[in-house]
């Protein structure tokens, strides 16, 4: 993680409309809140109340734990 990450991984952490999906081959593409539930791929949720770095484990969750769940469906 550092001041490239975004740039490496294509994606914009700070676009509130929104999110960021890890597939299992660890690419990333950043979805609109709508589009995530058409997503056939299997893939977990970029969670954004991570404040901590003890918390990292959690940064991509199943979409069931994922605190925005309720705008992707």
């Amino acid at each position: 993680r550092g001041p490239d990450c975004s740039s490496r991984h294509d994606v914009d952490y700070f676009v509130r409309m929104k999110t960021i999906l890890q597939f299992e081959d660890q690419t990333f593409e950043q979805f609109d809140f709508s589009e995530v539930k058409n997503e056939t791929r299997n893939f977990q949720v970029f969670n954004p109340t991570v404040a901590h770095s003890d918390q990292m484990t959690q940064l991509f969750t199943d979409m069931a734990s994922a605190p925005m769940q309720r705008l992707m469906l």
